[in-house]
């Protein structure tokens, strides 16, 4: 058996977080720790409710590790919202999620200039609109066409070198694929 296929096949998950990887035999080989959150994304924010309830505690004279322990939520959670509460007076989670990206702005020339010219090249797109004094990468850009649907890929029939019997016909499947 490959030693790959060692890691690769779980033979069991502790209650610990740990994961035996083993061979046919039963043989432990390596143990991994796994946390139990991969693959399940960022936990959900506290209810607005228990947030009010542990400033409300807090406010009528408990500590915050008190309030913390009472209610089972971290400690550095009941202090960070009690400190946001007497700030701002806010209790709701800040809001989640990513940022604008500043392409937005120009989505405008990067759309018409796709649209003009839609061979370029993610390196010819950040030379374009470096000559027009927009600074940006080709992670940039590429995010940016994906979020608004658009991607570059390249006709496998033009593509193709073909001998001299078929070219006919990879420029016929070729004008189909552009019908598609």
């Amino acid at each position: 058996m490959p030693s790959w296929a060692l890691v690769s096949r779980v033979a069991r998950a502790d209650f610990d977080g740990f994961e035996s990887a083993g061979d046919s035999q039963g043989v432990v080989g390596v143990r991994f720790y796994v946390p139990r959150f991969w693959g399940v994304g960022m936990p959900k924010s506290y209810s607005e409710d228990l947030r009010e309830r542990v400033i409300q505690v807090v406010e009528a004279g408990a500590t915050r590790h008190a309030a913390a322990v009472q209610f089972r939520v971290s400690v550095s959670s009941a202090i960070r919202w009690v400190q946001r509460w007497r700030a701002s007076g806010e209790i709701a989670a800040k809001p989640r999620g990513g940022s604008d990206s500043p392409l937005e702005d120009h989505e405008a020339v990067l759309l018409g200039l796709a649209s003009e010219q839609p061979d370029l090249t993610l390196d010819e797109f950040c030379a374009v609109l470096k000559e027009r004094k927009i600074t940006t990468s080709r992670v940039s850009i590429w995010r940016f066409f994906s979020r608004h649907g658009l991607s570059f890929k390249k006709n496998s029939a033009r593509q193709r070198a073909g001998t001299s019997r078929r070219r006919r016909g990879a420029r016929a499947l070729a004008a189909r694929s552009a019908l598609l």
